[in-house]
């Protein structure tokens, strides 16, 4: 029995849309420039209201623990741009002057400048302001490009995730991520302190993590 010729017709040009598909290329599934990989870089600002009993200019024993319970909650670290707004009034200078020494004595600075943020503060508040920098790797692994032969040779969708999330993660200032800064010269005061702060014992101690033994094997 003949096969008719509208059927061989058929089948030859199923196999020709299917010789075609094969040899198309990833680039019609695929766009190279969907794989660049960067960190996003973020400013937020983290804030802690202290309130000065009955006029003092001092901190008491309550708005110290405050204050070091804020920058521990916060883990208050390095890059991190402390300011103090105490307001106006006739006690604001020795207000900010004691919340700076409690800042500097657990090892953070706080910058010159004083920031108008949030609501208005009262007569007896002062304010601390934490702006910090913080970096989002990008979404990674990224494996939506299909294996397989990619005639028009275009990077891999997981192409730079190693290198933009190990920068991410181990930068100390994301702020440098954005734009270079000036070298102003070694922070003496900084390097003096952790001197000191070693010889006299208060220098943290590297966490000990236990090794597992490999078993078996032969002797």
């Amino acid at each position: 029995m003949k096969t008719p010729g509208y059927m061989i017709a058929s089948v030859a040009a199923l196999v020709v849309v299917g010789l075609l598909s094969a040899c198309m290329p990833q680039q019609a599934q695929w766009r190279g420039t969907a794989t660049m990989k960067r960190n996003t870089v973020e400013f937020i600002r983290l804030t802690h209201d202290v309130t000065f009993k009955d006029g003092a200019a001092a901190l008491g024993d309550d708005q110290a623990k405050s204050v070091d319970a804020f920058f521990a909650r916060i883990d208050a670290r390095y890059g991190d741009e402390i300011s103090v707004d105490a307001g106006d009034g006739p006690e604001a200078a020795a207000r900010r002057a004691a919340i700076i020494a409690r800042a500097t004595a657990l090892g953070l600075k706080v910058t010159r400048e004083t920031p108008v943020y949030g609501p208005a503060l009262s007569t007896d508040g002062a304010r601390i302001i934490v702006g910090r920098y913080v970096v989002t790797p990008p979404a990674c692994p990224d494996w939506r490009k299909p294996a397989g032969a990619d005639w028009e040779n275009t990077p891999s969708s997981n192409f730079g995730c190693a290198s933009q999330t190990n920068l991410g993660l181990m930068v100390a200032q994301p702020r440098d991520l954005l734009y270079g800064r000036d070298y102003g010269g070694p922070d003496t005061e900084m390097m003096a302190k952790a001197v000191k702060d070693y010889r006299d014992g208060k220098a943290k101690k590297l966490k000990k993590e236990k090794t597992q033994k490999k078993s078996g094997g032969s002797k």
